[in-house]
């Protein structure tokens, strides 16, 4: 009998406790927030005009779970997600093709050296205008990637408008798993390494490691890693990687967030092999997170003379948490500190940068480096050397943004085969006011573009408008203009025509031995400033 009453006892406080529980869930505004949310979900899914998919409602409502929050937070869609996961592996499986739209068309770029599309003859320039017996035009670009990627073995077919043929042409392509490699290049000048590092991917510390131990076998004395354009990647292995040139336990970066499993030290775990290697790190404002983490903390522990332009300013850390659907949650969780403490996020005027770091020293604050160097927070790595990105002017974006040095290169090299003449000259610049020509494609700015809409309406008016001579000199004007800009930016349009023709011209390791490594401005300054160790030593090391 006491033994009953014992347990009616605790079956009692048990459902009290359950009780309570239920009690205090119930009355959490969270809690609130979601059967109001739910409840409002099943009266649109029951009652709206038009039938409508309940993932679709889901997917829409939850994209704006980010409105308020830091823009690096946010739902990424399960196209999107796959993708991630896949290159953050290091692979995916596809066709292995680089594409772009032209004329509404998939257009490729490049395939990726040795993948299924290089081994068909995929050639840039070429046109997706069929995948099986859909017509390609029909789709949007990621549709259309979703058909021509899939599982390895399987097979698909296109069909080809290749540049310079008259008759399109069929390709079956059998798709495989496609490596994609973080180390792009790595290669010497004189006894100077050089290593591309474009993201950090799982594969990437194996990669750099594997590049690291050719070079030092081949006599490298110095070491440029060129850090340009890197997005960033995973955290860990943004710290391995910086570990190789880092003593034993040195501090690379710590974070600070609400939760305590969020805040902690990152130190070297392991002596890397290239402590002592003298370094030149490049970036520029497309460096990003992982890539700030490593160029600030070698920057800090004066461990390498950072060269280039301002970095981009990401001193957030995400994680990501897969939902339901196949979706996925980014969430910014902590900030990251370099050794010296000085955080890099780039403020801004948004109201999420002054609730997320308004405890944070902004950016004119000094810190100090191991060697008493001043360096700054909260505006990106700012680096010891600076080459401006300068931004592009009207006529080099209308280039850009136009697509016009690819449509060219292909042109080009059709006529004159894959051999150039190398740093391109003034026959290439004038071959390229031709084509433009031929296309009707003027720039001298917003004058012209007034012009033109002026010219438009006064036809309407008057068809014989246009032949009148105070028109024909200001048309003269604004060809001058124009001549005039084309002058100015002679040098960055050659630059531009160079880099596309050498990428649709050679492999990646022909790119960088014909180009980059002879012609890049600022891999050039890197290699000179190594070759020159007292000046080197000076920047790192002012007062010794």
């Amino acid at each position: 009998m006491h033994k009953f009453r014992t347990t009616a006892f605790f079956i009692i406080l048990n459902v009290a406790a359950i009780i309570a529980g239920l009690y205090l869930v119930m009355t959490d505004p969270l809690f609130e927030g979601m059967m109001a949310y739910a409840t409002a979900f099943h009266i649109i899914k029951d009652n709206y005009a038009d039938p409508i998919k309940s993932e679709d409602l889901f997917q829409g409502s939850i994209e704006k779970i980010e409105d308020g929050l830091d823009p690096f937070t946010g739902y990424i869609p399960p196209r999107s997600y796959q993708y991630y996961e896949e290159e953050s592996q290091g692979e995916f499986s596809g066709i292995g093709v680089e594409i772009t739209v032209r004329d509404g068309l998939l257009t490729v770029v490049s395939p990726i050296p040795g993948s299924p599309a290089d081994r068909a003859g995929l050639k840039a320039g070429d046109q997706v205008t069929m995948i099986g017996d859909i017509d390609a035009s029909t789709l949007d670009p990621n549709e259309a990637v979703d058909l021509i990627r899939g599982q390895p073995g399987t097979a698909v077919e296109l069909r080809i408008r290749r540049p310079g043929l008259k008759e399109q042409f069929n390709v079956k392509i059998e798709r495989a798993s496609v490596q994609i490699s973080s180390v792009e290049y790595a290669g010497m000048v004189n006894s100077t390494g050089y290593i591309r590092l474009t993201n950090f991917a799982l594969n990437s510390l194996d990669e750099i490691i594997t590049a690291l131990e050719s070079l030092k076998l081949m006599g490298m004395d110095g070491l440029v890693l060129d850090l340009r354009g890197n997005p960033g990647g995973f955290l860990e292995i943004a710290v391995a990687i910086t570990g190789l040139f880092l003593p034993d336990d040195a501090l690379i970066v710590s974070t600070g967030g609400r939760s305590f499993t969020e805040e902690f030290e990152l130190r070297n775990f392991f002596e890397g092999d290239y402590q002592d290697v003298p370094m030149v790190v490049l970036v520029n404002n497309g460096s990003a997170s992982a890539s700030e983490i490593l160029s600030g903390a070698l920057q800090d522990h004066d461990r390498a003379v950072i060269m280039g332009d301002t970095t981009f300013g990401k001193g957030l850390v995400q994680n990501i948490s897969p939902l339901p659907q196949d979706g996925a949650l980014r969430l910014t969780v902590s900030k990251y500190y370099l050794p010296s403490g000085r955080i890099i996020q780039k403020f801004s005027d948004m109201e999420w940068s002054e609730n997320l770091v308004k405890t944070e020293s902004r950016a004119e604050t000094v810190y100090r480096t191991d060697g008493g160097r001043k360096v700054y927070g909260g505006g990106g790595v700012v680096p010891d050397i600076i080459y401006d990105d300068e931004d592009p002017t009207i006529l080099e974006s209308v280039l850009l943004v136009g697509g016009f040095y690819f449509d060219f290169g292909v042109e080009y090299l059709q006529k004159h085969g894959n051999v150039l003449n190398l740093p391109l000259g003034q026959d290439v610049l004038d071959s390229f006011r031709v084509y433009l020509d031929s296309r009707g494609v003027h720039v001298s700015g917003p004058i012209e573009n007034a012009f033109d809409d002026f010219m438009q309406a006064a036809k309407q008016v008057d068809p014989e408008f246009p032949d009148k001579a105070p028109i024909s000199s200001i048309r003269a004007k604004i060809n001058g203009i124009e001549n005039e800009s084309w002058e100015k930016n002679r040098d960055e349009i050659l630059e531009n025509l160079s880099i596309t023709l050498s990428n649709l011209a050679y492999n990646d390791n022909e790119i960088y031995e014909k180009y980059y490594l002879r012609y890049d401005p600022v891999i050039r300054a890197a290699i000179n400033l190594l070759e020159n160790r007292a000046e080197y030593r000076q920047i790192v090391n002012p007062d010794q």
